[in-house]
């Protein structure tokens, strides 16, 4: 077969192809989008912002709601604080020691620079 031959089979092909497309396709026009956009218009209210007043904003959960989750994220802040360190050693208390020796420092710092 002739190179020629090859590009007329192959354009004939084509163009069967295309007919066969045009006609699964249907007229184009209904395809291409008509300038219409789907969904709410940009700008416009929801039903539920119209029924709640601008003003008053409803509260979702009552005072005492609050006050039951704080006081149980507390506990768990209290149960986690008491896992994650093991328990020191009783504290130093400080005694008079420190401080007698700051006055002595000082005590020594006003003599030399009188």
């Amino acid at each position: 077969m002739d190179i020629n031959d090859i590009l007329t089979a192959i354009n004939q092909q084509i163009s069967q192809l295309q007919q066969a497309r045009a006609l699964l396709a249907g007229n184009e026009s209904t395809s291409a989008p008509t300038g219409k956009r789907r969904g709410r218009p940009k700008g416009s209210v929801s039903q539920a912002a119209k029924a709640s007043a601008p003003g008053a904003a409803k509260s979702g959960m009552s005072a005492e709601g609050r006050a039951r989750i704080a006081a149980a994220q507390k506990a768990r802040w209290a149960a986690q604080k008491a896992v994650g360190k093991p328990p020191k050693a009783a504290a130093k208390k400080s005694s008079a020691k420190p401080k007698a020796a700051k006055k002595q420092i000082a005590r020594k710092k006003e003599a030399a620079a009188t």
